[in-house]
This record gives C-alpha cells, structure tokens and sequence, in this order.
C-alpha cells in the first residue's frame, strides 16, 4: 500500500531553499530552512529528515552558527529514534543540549529534553523518560511555548498510558488537546487523539475510544502524516483485537505496519509486531504468533544489540557525570565512584542479557514444540519431544501427562517420567484430592511449593499421592473449554525453583499438548467412523446381490434397483463363487427389478455369463423391461450372445429343461 501524501509546507520550503541556492547564498536564513525542511519531513519521509539536518548541520558548523547546528542535532536525534538507533538518538540529543546551555537557550535545551524523554521510554526507562518530559514542559512553560508545553504534556501522557495508569494520562492528554485547540493546531491533534483512544481502550470504552481514533485518522490524512496514520492504524487493530474482532485486527495493524515499513520506522514496526503477536495468539494462530516473535527478536537484536546497549549506558553515564561535576563546579569525580558506576552498570547489562538469551531460547524452544505437533506419529512421540524440549529450558526431570476419563473418574497416563516413583502400573487410576485432580476441577495453572502443598494438606483440599515433591506445577489441558486432563512438571531437589514466568511457559506447552490429544482424537473418531461406513457398505452390497439356490443345480440372484459397475462386479464375484461352491449347472441373473441398463453395465452382464459359461454352466438372463430392451437397442448393445426370457417363471422352464427336471 503506497501511500502518497503530499505536503504543501514542505513544497514551499523547498522552493524557497532552491531560490536561495540559485543565487548561491550560504546564510543563517538557508540553515534554518533546511532544519524546517528536516523537521517538517520526518512524519513521512524519514530519509529526507536525515538529509537536510546532515546538510543543516555542515553548513551551521561552516557558518560557525551554533544555534542552527543545535536544532540539527536535534533533528537528526529525532531521525534516529525513528529508525530505532537509540545509541546515536541519544548521542544527537545530548550534543543538541549541551550547544544549548552554553548557548543560554533555554527553549531549545527544553526541546532536547523533549527528545531524550522519547529515547528513554523505548529504553524502557519510564522514569527518566518522565523526568526529562517534566523538564521540557516547566521550561516551555516559562519561555511562553504552548505548543511545545503541548508536545511535552503528550509525551507525559503516554508514559503514564504505557504504565497502565490510564486516569493519569487522560489528564495530560486532554490538557495538550485543549492546549492544541485552543491555539488552532492541528497537525498534533491526530497524535493526541490516538493516545486518548489507547486510554478509553485500556479502561475497556471501546465506543469512546473508536471515536478518537477516527478523529486521529481523518486528521492524520488532512495533514499528510504518514506517522500518525499508522499510530491510528496502530490503536484500531489493537481495539479490534481486544473486542475479538480478529480479521479487523488484521486489516488495520497491517496497514500500520505498511506506513512503518514504508518510512523505514523500526521503533513503530517493533510496536506494531507486538500487537500482531497480541492478535495471533488470541486467535490460537501460535504458528505466526511465533513468526512475529521472531520479528521482534530479530528487530530488537538489531535495535538492543550488546555493543549499543554499552553505548548508551556509557552515554548516559557521561552525560550525569558532567551534569554533576556543572552543578558542583567540580571538573573530576573520584575514580572508585566512576567504578562503582560502571560496575552496577555492567551488571545491569550482564542481567539484561542473560534474560535476553533466555527469552530466545524460549521461543526456540516454543517454535519446535509448534513444529512437533504436524511432524510427530503418534502421542507418546509427541509427548517424547515435548518433554525433551521443555528440557532446554526447564528443570524437566520428572514430567507425566494425565489424560481424565470422565465415564470412569479415572486418569490414564499416555507419558511419565520420574526420578523416583518407577512406572509399572499403567491402569487407569482415581486420583481423588490429588493435586493433579485438584488442577482438572479449578480448571486453572498451579504453582504449588512445600509450604502451598502443607496448606492445601491441612485444608484437606488435596492429600499426598506419591513422593512429597519440592515444588509442583500443573497446567489443565483443555479442548473447547473442556478440561481433558492435566499436564505436571516436579521436583525434588532444594535448589530448583519454579516460577510464574515458568508456569506461562507451561501453559503454552500444554496448549500444545492440547492441540496434539485433540488431532489425535479427532484423527481416532474419522477412522472409526470410515470403518463403520465401510463395513456397512459391505453389508448392504452383499444384501443387495443375494445369490439363492432354488434347486438342485439351479441358482437364482435377483436384482433391484440401481446396477452400478461395482455392484455388476460384487455379481460376478458372488455367484461365480457360488457355482463353484455348489457345482450348480444353471445361474438365472434376474433384473426385473432393474430400471436402467447402460452400455457399461450391459457388459459386465456379458462378461459375468461367459465366466459362467467357462466354469460350464449355464445362465439366462430374465425380466427385461420394455425400456430397457429400448434403451440397450438405442445404445446399440450386441446381447445375441445372452440366453434371454421375458421372466423369472420362464426362466426357471428352461432351466429345468436344461439339466432334465421338472418345476413341479
């Protein structure tokens, strides 16, 4: 979908910036044309947005003109956190603000603050995020810089919408909207009308919140935005994934992401891909739930990787540094302080990718359990992978599947590993008050450790079945809402501790499991029912070429109805068997109950008479219809070679002339 939105603005920079080249002036007035130009393109042309501020910046720099290179740098900043270098936004940002404090510009250093907020927030550090947009909106408040305030005010806003304190954002969000209004902006309204319908849709007022996002979007397309029409875009999908209206969800996230992958904006596609995984999994699509995940890893390796990561910490950290040494007039900091520093930052880093390694391996993990269940034979196969993946990631040692009848109250158990109970008995077993029991009728995960198990012991809610585990957890399976059985990982050593992370990983696995019992059942309940129709098709084929002996070395097969070329077949099987069976020296086919003869089956009739006839026996073919001599006649069907009779009665006289007996 290429959207094209033209800019009118933009247009008329441009021109004016060609006429100041043309007559080949280098001046203050061409650097602020090409920040405007940078600043005005960045909502839909991010390419753009980096090439006038890196020409902005060159020139300010030549013209030693330090005002224009700040707001270069802070465009380009803006370019960067588009593109999801976090590093190099942060960098910009702060060179930005440092021009600006020795310049003594007070709304530019806001604006800069501003801009490292954003950063901060997609560094998943709300805090800093928050002060810095506190920062800018006191001092735009100061200089008499409404719109800015506004700007600053949003941001805030959907900080506090991020953390899932919607009241809160509602409160900046439309203090920014009556500021924008007030002052007849509207090229920031769409933005803030989208982050009040994300509001409305976390407090769950779908209505009020559609209302915003339509407002957003006829606004985005007014004024040219790509960026906010896909935010729009953004915020319907995830509406319409919450009110389970999936295929709406669909339509609009991916239009969003269109726009993102069209403006090269990585910051939105990672967003956008997690609203996308948010919907497949809601759909129990987990296949391309986990196609999306791997989007979102692959982005967040690019964006996240170690190297920036160090970067921007090591950034960050110059940047308090000098902060603190300009507050305290002091121009050096202890060396065992700047250790401490680095060192909690290190391990801030170490933790952060060590969770990080853990989560790719979990979703490997989560992948080829979703490959099993299409490449796997049978259950136990199934099960076998299952637990020797969950094994990669999981304390695994003692794993069992539970499978509950319901007829009986009895549990089977198709797979079970343990270190300790020796599995022998593989009868069905009433688990009453059991902890696996106790799952399958809450219907809901359980984490249970020895102090959960005392309590649920004292309670008699459960009772010991088995060795005393150190901690337990047990997941229902379900099948359309139906809990099936119960799927239970345990342990008996002291250092291993589950947790709730692990337990939603476990969840999904027994999801999996799920989905395996139910196409195995499913697969059972077809064959069985192919063998019913089979053996009932059988029955009534053998019903319906009868072959009776009528006398000594006469047989009769009366036929009616309908004579297909299976059934001509089944004939010629059955009463060839049966000569042969009786030494019968007479068969009479009779097909008075036959209402249409073609040239096939008219065949197979031939073909039937003259294995008869080898066998050396006699046939005759009685009861012929009317239209069914016309009908051979028209097909133009060679019979001279069929003993014929117009009915059965005649057909048996000729029989007992044959072996010499008499109908009496």
């Amino acid at each position: 979908m290429q959207i094209n939105m033209p800019d009118k603005r933009v247009d008329a920079l441009e021109k004016k910036l060609a006429a100041l080249i043309e007559k080949a002036e280098e001046t203050e007035e061409t650097v602020e044309i090409l920040n405007e130009l940078a600043f005005s393109c960045y909502s839909n042309d991010l390419e753009r947005t980096r090439e006038y501020s890196a020409r902005a910046i060159e020139l300010a720099e030549k013209l030693e003109y330090p005002m224009g290179q700040a707001k270069g740098h802070r465009t380009m900043g803006i370019y960067y956190w588009l593109k999801g270098d976090f590093e190099k936004a942060l960098e910009c940002s702060l060179k930005a603000l440092e021009i600006s404090e020795e310049m003594g510009d007070e709304n530019c250093q806001a604006a800069s603050f501003n801009n490292m907020g954003l950063i901060y927030m997609n560094l998943s550090k709300p805090d800093l995020a928050r002060s810095n947009h506190m920062k800018a909106a006191d001092i735009f408040e100061k200089v008499g810089n409404r719109e800015s305030q506004g700007k600053a005010l949003t941001n805030i806003g959907v900080i506090c919408e991020a953390q899932g304190d919607y009241n809160e954002a509602l409160k900046y969000l439309l203090k920014s909207l009556e500021l924008y209004e007030e002052l007849g902006i509207e090229k920031d309204l769409s933005g803030c009308h989208s982050y009040i319908g994300n509001c409305y849709r976390g407090l769950g007022e779908y209505e009020r919140a559609l209302e915003h996002y339509h407002i957003a979007l006829e606004n985005a397309e007014k004024n040219a935005s790509k960026l906010d029409t896909a935010i729009a875009y953004k915020g319907m999908g995830a509406l319409y994934t919450r009110t389970a209206e999936y295929d709406k969800a669909d339509e609009y996230l991916k239009k969003g992401l269109e726009l993102a992958e069209e403006m090269k904006s990585s910051h939105q596609e990672l967003s956008i891909f997690r609203f996308l995984v948010e919907l497949y999994e809601a759909r129990k699509d987990f296949q391309n739930a986990l196609l999306f995940y791997k989007e979102i890893h692959e982005l967040e390796s690019k964006i996240f990787s170690e190297e920036n990561k160090r970067k921007i910490e090591n950034l960050e950290i110059k940047y308090e540094t000098e902060q603190k040494e300009k507050e305290s007039q002091l121009y050096k900091l202890k060396s065992e302080e700047l250790e401490r520093m680095v060192a909690e930052r290190t391990a801030e880093l170490e933790k952060e990718l060590a969770e990080r390694k853990r989560a790719e391996k979990v979703q490997s993990v989560l992948f080829n359990i979703s490959q099993s269940l299409s490449t796997r034979d049978s259950l136990h196969e199934l099960f076998a992978a299952i637990h020797a993946e969950l094994s990669k990631i999981l304390e695994a040692a003692n794993f069992y599947v539970a499978l509950y009848d319901e007829a009986s109250d009895t549990y089977t158990f198709p797979y079970e590993v343990d270190e300790k109970d020796i599995v022998e008995d593989y009868t069905p077993q009433q688990l009453k008050k059991s902890l696996t029991d106790y799952v399958r009728r809450q219907a809901e995960p359980l984490l249970v450790d020895e102090e959960l198990h005392r309590f649920l012991t004292e309670q008699g809610i459960v009772e010991t079945v088995g060795n005393l585990s150190k901690m337990w957890m047990g997941v229902p399976l379900k099948i359309g809402g139906k809990v099936i059985g119960v799927v239970v990982l345990q342990t008996y050593k002291d250092e291993v501790k589950y947790t709730f992370d692990d337990l939603d990983i476990f969840n999904f696995v027994a999801e999996a499991i799920s989905l395996g019992v139910g196409r195995r059942k499913a697969e059972e309940d077809l064959k069985e029912k192919l063998s019913v129709i089979e053996n009932q098709q059988g029955a009534i084929l053998e019903l319906s070429t009868p072959v009776i002996k009528i006398w000594e070395g006469v047989l009769v097969i009366p036929l009616i109805g309908v004579l297909d070329s299976r059934r001509a077949e089944h004939l010629a099987e059955e009463l060839l068997a049966a000569i042969t069976a009786t030494q019968s020296r007479i068969a009479i086919i009779d097909i008075t109950g036959v209402s249409t003869v073609d040239s096939s089956i008219a065949n197979h009739l031939i073909k039937t008479v003259e294995s008869v006839r080898l066998l050396g026996a006699g046939c005759v073919v009685t009861g012929i219809r009317p239209e069914v001599a016309q009908s051979i006649i028209y097909l133009g069907i060679d019979i001279g070679r069929l003993e014929t009779r117009s009915t059965l009665a005649e057909g048996l006289k000729w029989a007992f002339s044959v072996i010499g007996g008499s109908g009496a």
